[in-house]
């Protein structure tokens, strides 16, 4: 018996890690090639990932569940005396079996088939193909990406599970194919063309092959060069704007438009968020201010000032459906995508969050990188303790005297406040924005936001410390000192959910040494 190792293969070009969400072949059973092994979850979609050869499934190195990352050990394959299609390189050591230059030979030894489009998850029923990675006449080995397919989930390259050569592609890029139509012809070896009643990869072509019916993207005139390469988040993203996503400019592989790339076309197409900046406009330690849930950039207005004369170049935003920003927030998917739009990992920033976004930070960071260090304040996202009422009553905002009795659950320093200020407070309240968010956030009287992976990442890669108050009225205090050891932690016994309120001049300390110094 030869048994090899199955590591966690790249199902999309962005994917670093996925989740498993379950195995489609169990311990001991048999598979033929072109079986779909296991199915897992990345950032963006379930995806089915098929043998490139056949096999037993010896032992399952994973179970449900598990966040595997690209590379790491999955399950061990036995091989039943075939072809080692699992190992680096795709070396073989089945002298019989086919090779690049049996391929090449085509006198008898090669037969040329069709290459039909294939399901790429279990829900895909047509694909828009976004390009092809080999050249009419050139040979490809096992595993080798032959093409670059678009589901209404994602976008995937789809291996070829034999080696052989491209004789004739049969749709162009932009194209709408259904599953199991031809899409090219292709020459394998004999041995290797799948038999009568085989599932694979393709089938022996007739002169006559059935065309695949094209419909072509209207994304595909749009450019000279071909169809627009994006993601589908990032299709949606800019169909829900009304933006045209031709204008984008792509910053991902081979230049395909991310999610990313949207928001920023977005925040110069007037979804910008709106911002106050203190220090210097220039030259100065970039910092990035993010407040919490009912609140707004102006709740940044001591910690700013302080850290702009400490020569720190300071911005604090007000994420969507708070303060002065037009854009809606429904859920805390909407405050991440907007907040990674603020980042770019060419211009690293440190990152400051509050309460919720605090929450959005730490999300938007590990997704998207673009950030030196991270400083969270009250942080929401590690626990299910949550004040409910606190959240459904700034949600509802049903008189200026609820909502400060809401606000004095914040911090005592409400209690300073005067009536003008609390009707202004009030007033942006009422509109309303907060009701959705506020039920996506806060379920059952409990946290729903979990950012506790993305952290214990984070910590491993970028320095990362936590403010707390032991007075805090609205997250337990105690779940952000349970987190990884690497996280620095400052506690403050007298303070409440806003530490930079109550103890503004250790606050500005902590964060003047801390950011000056990384």
């Amino acid at each position: 018996m030869t048994t090899v190792t199955l590591t966690m293969p790249r199902l999309g070009e962005t994917m670093e890690e996925g989740t498993v969400s379950g195995w489609l072949v169990a311990e001991g059973e048999e598979f033929a090639r072109g079986a779909a092994l296991i199915e897992c979850e990345t950032d963006k979609t379930a995806v089915e990932y098929p043998a490139l050869g056949a096999g037993r499934l010896v032992k399952q190195l994973v179970s449900k569940g598990d966040l595997v990352r690209l590379g790491e050990p999955i399950a061990e394959i036995d091989l039943m005396g075939g072809d080692d299609w699992v190992s680096s390189g795709d070396a073989t050591t089945d002298t019989a079996g086919p090779t690049k230059g049996s391929a090449e030979e085509g006198q008898g030894d090669t037969v040329v088939i069709d290459l039909l489009m294939p399901r790429l998850g279990e829900t895909m029923e047509e694909g828009r193909i976004m390009g092809w990675m080999v050249a009419i006449g050139e040979h490809y080995e096992r595993g080798t990406s032959i093409l670059e397919v678009e589901t209404d989930k994602t976008v995937a390259e789809f291996p070829a599970l034999v080696p052989g050569r491209i004789v004739e592609t049969l749709v162009e890029p932009g194209d709408m194919v259904k599953v199991d139509m031809p899409i090219a012809r292709i020459e394998v070896a004999r041995s290797d063309a799948p038999q009568d009643g085989e599932t694979g990869e393709a089938k022996t072509s007739a002169p006559e092959t059935q065309a695949a019916t094209r419909q072509p993207a209207a994304s595909a005139q749009a450019r000279a060069g071909g169809p627009v390469r994006a993601t589908p988040l990032a299709r949606r993203a800019a169909r829900r704007a009304g933006l045209d996503i031709a204008s984008v400019s792509g910053t991902g592989r081979r230049g395909r438009i991310e999610l990313a790339d949207v928001e920023r076309a977005l925040a110069g197409h007037g979804g910008a968020l709106a911002s106050e900046s203190w220090g210097p406009a220039s030259g100065g330690t970039p910092v990035l201010l993010v407040h919490g849930f009912g609140g707004d950039r102006l709740t940044f207005d001591q910690l700013g000032k302080a850290l702009g004369r400490a020569g720190l170049s300071v911005r604090a935003v007000d994420l969507p459906s708070h303060g002065k920003t037009d854009v809606r927030a429904r859920n805390f998917e909407d405050i991440v995508a907007a907040l990674r739009g603020e980042l770019d990992p060419r211009r690293p920033v440190h990152l400051v969050g509050h309460s919720l976004g605090a929450a959005a930070c730490v999300a938007a960071a590990a997704r998207h990188g673009g950030v030196t260090s991270l400083t969270l304040i009250a942080p929401a996202g590690l626990g299910l303790g949550i004040d409910a009422e606190f959240i459904s009553g700034m949600a509802r905002a049903e008189s200026a005297g609820a909502v400060g009795h809401w606000l004095r659950r914040l911090s005592e320093r409400a209690e300073t406040f005067s009536r003008e200020i609390v009707s202004g407070i009030h007033a942006e309240l009422a509109k309303g924005r907060l009701a959705d968010l506020a039920q996506d956030i806060c379920r059952g009287g409990q946290q729903s936001v979990n950012v506790r992976t993305d952290l214990a990442v984070l910590a491993g890669e970028i320095p990362v410390r936590s403010l707390v108050g032991m007075q805090d009225r609205i997250v337990d205090w105690r779940d952000a000192i349970d987190v990884s050891p690497a996280i620095a932690i400052h506690v403050f016994p007298r303070a409440g959910h806003m530490p930079h309120w109550d103890a503004p001049a250790e606050v500005a300390t902590i964060l003047e040494k801390e950011l000056h110094h990384v």
